[in-house]
């Protein structure tokens, strides 16, 4: 994967869904305030990552999480005013292929520099 002119190592995984579903919210803006804003959330919440869009800035990422996290993710983004979201419901029984934890943390850390 290319992050900011930088090739990158990804491997993927699948999705786990939280009982009672997660939600996917797509992050828009930036380069380092989107890096920033996954490592604030990393501290509060766990979440995990389907897809990274950071060709050219402004950078894309889409993140998942239990819907039960819904106001903790909220707290965390609201300190990020200039983002972008946008967010839609994973019901349970979904399934999809995202990034292992090992690769977020790798485009995190690319999107940082």
């Amino acid at each position: 994967m290319l992050i900011l002119g930088q090739e990158i190592q990804v491997d993927t995984a699948p999705v786990h869904i939280a009982p009672g579903g997660s939600i996917l919210c797509t992050l828009k803006g930036d380069a380092a305030t989107v890096a920033a804003s996954l490592r604030a959330l990393r501290e509060e919440i766990a979440f995990g990552m389907c897809d990274a869009d950071a060709q050219n800035s402004p950078v894309s990422v889409s993140v998942y999480f239990g819907a039960a996290d819904r106001a903790d993710f909220d707290n965390v983004i609201k300190n990020f005013g200039s983002l972008e979201v946008a967010s839609s419901d994973m019901p349970e029984g979904t399934v999809k292929t995202g990034l292992s934890m090992a690769a977020r943390n790798r485009v995190i850390d690319a999107l940082g520099k």
